[in-house]
């Protein structure tokens, strides 16, 4: 699939009402770096979506973006923990209602009780937005939960991320990489940990898609600390910081990491005592 399949989501035989809701969601998702057009994003795109309940990609988009406010705007912020929360789960529906749309018989099969993995060998590259969203909404929507919670998730979670890496592993700046590079580096050995494999993950995430800042972020925070090389942890962190927040596609989100970077830094005594 190609990326332009991933960013069109304007249904030929949508109400001209609703893709004027579409057309401003996108609108005021170019200006998502500042927090007030990312909530109006998701206002436009959810209020088109009571008109086009069917419309699979611009669910997708909507956990997209859904992901993002939670992350960037209200997840480093103790005060606001609980929107976060619920974000990020209305994410994850988000995803699922785009999954369900696409291929209705997913929903007969879990309710049948089959696991969700057990869906995953059926998904297409088209599902793979929606796909992705929902493994790493539903992952940051369990870590507030606890140990518990996160151990009932993690094979699921693995699991749909490698379906992910599978069918498109460039998606979102080689996320798929990133996210199992995150996981098997903060994961204990008992609980599949393995750094690395890990490190295997974060190198060719950096390396082929050097654009998403993200990559280093994660690189340094989850796996130089956890092997203890501080080389390593302040040359991702400087390059990230140094770095130029690229084209219309990825800068809130680098802006975003950037920010990460210099509070990982000065906290870079915390991490190597």
């Amino acid at each position: 699939m190609t990326p332009a399949a991933h960013t069109t989501w304007v249904s030929t035989d949508a109400p001209s009402a609703t893709a004027d809701l579409v057309s401003r969601g996108e609108l005021e998702w170019e200006q998502r770096g500042d927090e007030r057009h990312a909530r109006a994003a998701i206002d436009a795109w959810s209020q088109a979506l009571e008109d086009a309940p069917t419309d699979a990609v611009l669910w997708a988009r909507l956990a997209r973006a859904q992901y993002f406010y939670a992350d960037v705007y209200l997840s480093n912020d103790p005060a606001r923990a609980a929107d976060a929360s619920d974000t990020f789960g209305s994410a994850v529906t988000s995803a699922e209602r785009s999954l369900l749309t696409r291929a209705p018989e997913l929903g007969a099969l879990l309710r049948t009780g089959a696991p969700f993995a057990s869906v995953l060998v059926g998904l297409t590259p088209s599902d793979v937005p929606a796909l992705y969203w929902r493994t790493v909404a539903l992952w940051r929507w369990a870590r507030p939960r606890g140990a518990f919670v996160q151990q009932s998730l993690r094979e699921e979670v693995r699991a749909s991320m490698g379906r992910v890496a599978e069918l498109d592993r460039d998606y979102d700046g080689c996320g798929a990489d990133r996210f199992l590079g995150d996981l098997l580096a903060t994961s204990s050995p008992m609980a599949g940990g393995d750094v690395e494999r890990a490190r295997e993950h974060f190198e060719y995430a950096v390396q082929a898609a050097p654009d998403h800042l993200a990559n280093r972020v994660l690189f340094a925070t989850d796996l130089a600390t956890k092997v203890q090389d501080r080389t390593l942890f302040v040359e991702q962190l400087e390059h990230v910081i140094a770095a130029a927040p690229g084209s219309a596609e990825v800068a809130p989100e680098n802006v975003a990491e950037q920010a990460r970077a210099r509070a990982a830094l000065d906290r870079t005594a915390q991490w190597f005592p």
